[in-house]
């Protein structure tokens, strides 16, 4: 048996374009840089920024410009986020769940390598610049997840239920012992699920 869970939700949508002149991603030192902050729309106090390494953040992936989204929140917020090089159609999409007072950033260490971003048949360089696209969901729910079957299956641990959006992203109808409703949007969620989650090791 299939059973639904209804919880009032608000979500709003935010987007920005930043343009890095292409000499910082020529040279082989490891700055970061930091775009300006934006407020997350209908939730006041909430803001988001962007943050660049143009030669990655460390040597292991140097040669690669590694991103990352931070986002600074009063409540918390399920992200959806899409990153994109202007000029071409390179994207990359993730889903987090951010905390109050947890701003750490989410992204890629190797977003994209340095021989796609300075290849001229690539179309990422204009200008001298390039130009990095960022759009972003926010939605909020007044209740954590609850998972109902036969018997009230609750994700206590708060760590491993941050990585529950990205495992129904990935995993879809596989997880269908019931459905996880947010706002409009519907997640089919199996009942191993709030037993089975890891959070990875920091």
């Amino acid at each position: 048996m299939t059973h639904i869970l209804t919880s009032q939700a608000k979500e709003s949508q935010s987007s920005c374009k930043w343009s890095i002149s292409e000499a910082y991603f020529l040279t082989l030192e490891q700055p970061s840089f930091q775009s300006p902050e934006f407020a997350v729309p209908m939730f006041p106090g909430c803001f988001w920024f962007l943050e660049i390494y143009p030669n990655g953040t460390k040597n292991d992936n140097s040669g690669n410009v590694s991103l990352f989204f931070h986002c600074n929140v009063n409540q918390t917020l399920i992200t959806y986020v899409s990153f994109t090089a202007e000029g071409s159609g390179y994207e990359e999409n993730f889903t987090y769940v951010f905390e109050q007072h947890n701003n750490h950033g989410q992204g890629y260490p190797s977003f994209i390598s340095h021989d796609e971003l300075l290849n001229c048949a690539s179309n990422h360089i204009i200008d001298g610049k390039v130009t990095i696209g960022c759009s972003v969901k926010f939605v909020s729910i007044n209740e954590p997840p609850i998972l109902l079957g036969s018997n009230n299956h609750y994700l206590k641990d708060r760590a491993a239920a941050k990585f529950l959006p990205q495992l129904l992203q990935e995993y879809g109808d596989e997880m269908s012992d019931c459905v996880l409703k947010v706002g409009d949007v519907e997640f089919k969620v199996s009942f191993h699920l709030g037993t089975s989650l890891v959070c990875p090791p920091h």
